[in-house]
């Protein structure tokens, strides 16, 4: 499933070693500012075929991992990102079959902005 113009809460993007030389990054986010074990997601950035395609179609250039990756700051972020794939914890843990990241745009969020555990509406998602 494609998510267009979602907006999520990013933070701690890490690049993962790959035995096959593929660049791979992991990026962790959450629909509201309080991240619980319940509302989590983790993200793959990775070169694929169909990230290569949608990249050349909407951007008219290749993707590159690092670069998405990069848009995420080491502290929270607010982002507006585009995805795919089931977000199920058990795909995860069972057969590690993440969500892709394809775009991201973000900024980071202020140290007051949490406290009162602001709610992104992403009605057309659920």
């Amino acid at each position: 499933m494609l998510r267009h113009d979602e907006q999520l809460y990013l933070s701690n993007s890490q690049n993962l070693s790959n035995s096959q030389g593929g660049e791979i990054h992991e990026v962790y986010g959450c629909e509201t500012l309080l991240c619980t074990d319940q509302n989590t997601v983790t993200f793959r950035v990775r070169a694929t075929w169909f990230n290569e395609v949608w990249s050349v179609l909407h951007h008219g250039s290749l993707f590159y991992p690092g670069y998405v990756a990069a848009a995420v700051n080491p502290v929270v972020n607010r982002c507006v990102i585009t995805s795919y794939g089931i977000r199920r914890k058990l795909l995860v843990q069972a057969w590690e079959l993440y969500p892709d990241l394809v775009q991201v745009k973000c900024m980071p969020t202020g140290a007051d902005e949490g406290k009162n555990d602001k709610i992104i509406d992403n009605k057309n998602y659920r």
